[in-house]
């Protein structure tokens, strides 16, 4: 068709790219580094630039990462909370055990 020969420009601020309205449509916009994405991650949902994703990703408090101590998968934004339980356990442990090494069971 005619219109799909029709030259136009990315609508996304501060990209540069030009091209044909097909190519636009069927490759452009989905790849363009200057589109506004949402993070899917639930909980989240902050929105950004296509190109930000990756420095999102280091930032986002929805993403799960592993305690080092009990090896459970936390929301980053609880993961202070996950250290200070999971270590003040395995102090307890670790006192526990100890404690029994030194004094025998009673």
């Amino acid at each position: 068709m005619l219109i799909n020969k029709l030259k136009t420009k990315c609508s996304f601020k501060d990209c540069s790219w030009t091209g044909d309205l097909l190519d636009l449509v069927k490759d452009h916009r989905s790849q363009c580094k200057y589109a506004t994405i949402k993070c899917s991650r639930n909980g989240c949902g902050e929105s950004f630039l296509k190109e930000e994703m990756e420095k999102h990703d280091n930032i986002c408090l929805y993403k799960y990462l592993q305690c080092c101590y009990c090896q459970n998968d936390v929301f980053r934004i609880n993961k202070n909370k996950e250290i200070i339980n999971s270590s003040s356990a395995n102090a307890f442990k670790f006192i526990t055990s100890s404690s029994q090494r030194m004094y025998g069971n009673h």
